[in-house]
């Protein structure tokens, strides 16, 4: 996931944000207990300026257990 995410946050960059919001979703598929996924789908929705969909996730974020 952690891959998948580092390329989301490349297309993010770039304004490719349909493309970093696929790799979003696909990394949260893959390994749904990785927070770094939601950050950066959060930070894709942000800068796309979707502020409905990022304030929809923040609701609907899974809760973490602690280590």
């Amino acid at each position: 996931a952690a891959a998948i995410i580092n390329a989301a946050k490349v297309m993010n960059s770039q304004g490719r944000f349909q493309e970093a919001e696929n790799m979003c979703l696909e990394a949260i598929r893959v390994d749904p207990q990785y927070g770094e996924a939601y950050c950066q789908l959060g930070d894709v929705y942000k800068d796309s300026e979707n502020i409905g969909l990022a304030l929809q996730l923040t609701r609907n974020l899974p809760r973490f257990s602690k280590h």
